[in-house]
């Protein structure tokens, strides 16, 4: 059904809180079950004393309910109401396989209502980034706060994740890809891109021969590789149709926005998340972005990622565009061997790219560190 537990939505919640996102669990019926008072509070509505039916607790998903239903028979996707008016509150709801996100999106919905009204819509739109990464540097105070008191309580805590133990190996990943969820969130895929994109690099890298390890730190990496979109507007980040000059430019600024929030010294896992986002779009011949760099001047983190993430775009729908057909996806990352890609990169993804395209047909494709790796 879902990698969702307990534990984890406590350890997230400390985390998204001050990003205005709240969770609550659902039961087996599907029923919300009350126990963060502060979900009902932005919610505008008194904690009920005991578990509840959606439409109970949120009156807007009535005529939703087949979608609720096929929802929790298949265990897999996601409802989602976006903007809807509660008290002083606009609110987007997602309902995910066992459990409810509820996200305060008043400061989004007041800034696209300036942005109409204003003839300065670049400028509003970069005051708009300097406050969403204002509150990102905050959640990550808290994460540092979090981190603190594992090392305080757990002394042996070491980057290796599988020298831990398995609840404190489940800890750290439910905080890396509830921040990848939060990117998400906000972006048309259901999620499932983030995690294939971390196995495909895994594979891609482990045939490269690169040490068990260093394949560890690449799959937590690659699922932080959008975390920049969150800074992205939805007008732009969900915009349909081909993007403007200017709206190109504030797209691109996703991979700098990801690396100032991954942007920490204390530990190496985030330097090499950091790498990711930043350089997973340069190209191997010069011409990608931010910087500009070619050939082995660009991480191998970065490259590696590169080929991973075009792939599955090619083989996902998008708004845009239908899935490619396999064969001629891979004939594409072939064709681009050299110029866009390293072609050893491009080499050593052919040789596993059977099991790589496999990743879309596992409907169990998720959070989870692939058990070789556990």
């Amino acid at each position: 059904m879902t990698a969702y537990n307990q534990s984890m939505l406590v350890n997230g919640t400390d985390i998204l809180e001050p990003l205005g996102i709240c969770y609550e669990s659902l039961d087996g019926d599907g029923r919300i079950v009350p126990a963060n008072e502060r979900f009902w509070a932005m919610a505008d509505s008194p904690m009920p004393s005991g578990p509840v039916s959606l439409d109970e607790g949120f009156a807007e998903l009535v005529g939703l309910e087949r979608e609720l239903d096929a929802l929790m028979h298949e265990g897999s996707g996601q409802v989602r109401l976006s903007g809807f008016r509660r008290g002083e509150r606009y609110l987007n709801l997602t309902i995910l396989p066992g459990v409810a996100v509820l996200q305060d999106a008043t400061g989004e919905m007041l800034a696209k209502l300036t942005v109409v009204q204003s003839k300065n819509e670049m400028a509003i739109l970069d005051e708009a980034l300097h406050s969403k990464n204002a509150e990102l540097l905050e959640a990550y105070g808290r994460l540092d706060e979090l981190m603190n008191t594992i090392r305080t309580h757990n002394h042996d805590l070491e980057l290796e994740v599988r020298k831990r133990t398995s609840e404190l190996l489940r800890s750290r990943l439910s905080v890396i890809t509830t921040l990848a969820r939060v990117a998400e969130f906000r972006d048309t895929d259901t999620g499932r891109h983030t995690f294939r994109i971390g196995q495909a690099s895994v594979m891609i890298g482990r045939e490269l021969g690169l040490p068990e390890d260093r394949c560890e730190q690449l799959y937590y990496a690659s699922l932080l590789h959008d975390i920049g979109k969150i800074g992205i507007p939805d007008s732009i980040l969900l915009k349909p149709g081909r993007l403007d000059e200017s709206e190109t430019r504030v797209m691109q600024g996703h991979t700098r926005i990801g690396a100032e929030i991954l942007d920490r010294k204390d530990h190496s896992l985030f330097d090499t998340a950091k790498r990711v986002a930043l350089y997973h779009h340069e190209r191997w011949d010069g011409s990608g972005y931010p910087e500009g760099l070619a050939g082995e001047a660009i991480p191998l983190v970065g490259r590696i990622c590169a080929v991973a993430d075009v792939f599955d775009a090619l083989l996902s729908k998008r708004p845009y565009k239908e899935p490619w057909p396999l064969d001629e996806a891979l004939g594409e990352i072939a064709a681009r061997g050299g110029t866009q890609f390293d072609p050893t990169i491009v080499a050593a993804f052919m040789r596993v790219a059977d099991a790589i395209a496999s990743l879309h047909d596992d409907d169990e494709t998720g959070e989870l560190l692939p058990p070789e790796l556990d």
